[in-house]
C-alpha cells in the first residue's frame, strides 16, 4: 500500500515525538531532501510517495548507525536541503545547488519569479500574500468606501474615518490570520486534532474574507 509523504510524516510523528522520525528530522528516502523542500506537488522527486512501513519496529530495534550519528552532529535542516551525511558524500549536489540558486536569482531579477514557484504555488502565495497584506495594513492611506456607515456621503469626519479604518484593519487581519494558518497547516505546526481543526477554520475564514474583499486590495 502506498500513501503520500505528508501522511508518512504524520504517522512517524505520532509514533514517538522525541524520535528522529519527527517532521524536523525526516529526510526523503529517494532524494535525501528535508521536508521544507518538498511540496504537495511532489517537486519532481519520486521518493515523495513512500511505501507503508511499520515505524514502531524501526523505533524499537534501534542499532548504532554512523550515518544517523553523523546527521545528529549538525542541524536537522542539513545543507542545501540535503541531510548532512548525504551532502558530505555527494559534494556535487552542493555545487548543483549553488548554480541553481544563481539561476533562480537571475530569473527573479528579470522575470519577477523563479521556476520553484510552480512547484508549490499555494505555499508561495501563503508566504507572500500574508506579507503584502501586512504591509497594506500598516502603510495604507485610503479605506474602501463600503466600510463607512454612509457610503453615499461626499465628505466624512475624522471620527468616521477612524471607525472605517478600524473596520478595514480588522478585516485585513482576518485575511492575514488565514494565510498564517495555512502556513502552520503546511508546516504541521499543530499537536492535537483540535488544533488542526481550529487552523482550518481560521484559514477558511481568511479565504472567505480574501474573496469578499479581493477588489478592495489596493491603496
Amino acid at each position: 500500500m502506498k500513501h503520500n509523504w505528508i501522511e508518512c510524516v504524520l504517522e512517524e510523528t505520532k509514533v514517538d515525538d522525541n524520535s528522529k522520525y519527527t517532521k524536523e528530522g525526516y529526510f526523503c528516502s529517494e532524494c535525501e531532501k528535508s521536508p521544507r523542500l518538498h511540496t504537495d506537488l511532489n517537486g519532481g522527486c519520486s521518493g515523495y510517495i513512500g511505501v507503508e512501513r511499520d515505524y514502531s519496529k524501526v523505533l524499537n530495534s534501534r542499532k548504532f548507525s554512523f550515518r544517523e550519528w553523523f546527521d545528529n552532529l549538525f542541524p536537522s535542516s542539513g545543507f542545501a536541503g540535503y541531510s548532512p551525511f548525504y551532502a558530505f558524500t555527494h559534494p556535487h549536489k552542493i555545487v548543483e545547488f549553488c548554480f541553481d540558486e544563481i539561476k533562480y536569482a537571475w530569473q527573479r531579477v528579470f522575470r519577477g519569479w523563479d521556476d520553484r514557484v510552480i512547484w508549490s504555488v499555494d505555499i508561495y502565495l501563503t508566504e507572500k500574500v500574508a506579507l503584502w497584506l501586512k504591509e497594506l495594513q500598516d502603510c495604507k492611506i485610503g479605506v474602501p468606501i463600503r466600510f463607512f456607515e454612509n457610503p453615499e456621503k461626499i465628505e466624512y469626519s475624522n471620527e468616521e474615518h477612524k471607525i472605517a479604518r478600524d473596520k478595514w484593519n480588522k478585516e485585513l487581519q482576518v485575511m492575514i490570520d488565514g494565510f498564517s494558518a495555512s502556513k502552520k497547516i503546511h508546516d504541521l505546526e499543530w499537536n492535537t486534532k483540535e488544533e488542526e481543526e481550529e487552523l482550518y477554520i481560521t484559514f477558511e475564514k481568511g479565504m472567505q474574507s480574501f474573496t469578499k474583499n479581493y477588489f478592495s486590495l489596493w491603496d
